[in-house]
């Protein structure tokens, strides 16, 4: 049986190669990534994976923090989404989770949403995926 562990090494393998080189930051399991980071970051989190039977079934979630830009609007700086960088990244992201083929696991993108972080004045792209296993 597969644990959420387990869930995380795959992803972390899988989005590490996808994102080699083009974001400024590292891809980090939950609660790896500083606090302080104001680079482009994936963090990987798995919600919860069944263990008691076949398939198994569970649920992870991506997010891929960028760091805001800042926009002159009437004279006043003010930080923005820099939407250019998360849709580039939320499809890197995508691509990768729809393009891998694992034996025995399906990886399904449920739902994509950006969100605003306002304590650390970064926005980031929250993707929720389903995970089918039907191997131990």
């Amino acid at each position: 049986m597969k644990l959420s562990y387990d869930l995380e090494n795959i992803l972390f393998k899988l989005l590490s190669n996808a994102f080699n080189g083009s974001i400024s930051g590292e891809v980090y399991k939950f609660g790896d990534r500083p606090t302080d980071s104001t680079k482009e970051d994936v963090v990987i989190q798995t919600n919860y994976v069944t263990q008691e039977y076949l398939p198994q079934v569970g649920s992870s979630t991506l997010y891929v923090y960028i760091p805001d830009q800042l926009v002159t609007i009437n004279g006043i700086k003010a930080p923005k989404p820099n939407r250019k960088r998360l849709e580039q990244t939320a499809k890197t992201a995508v691509e990768a989770i729809r393009n891998s083929r694992i034996d025995g696991l399906k990886i399904i993108v449920d739902n994509q949403v950006c969100l605003r972080d306002f304590d650390i004045k970064q926005h980031l792209t929250a993707i929720r995926l389903t995970w089918n296993i039907q191997t131990f």
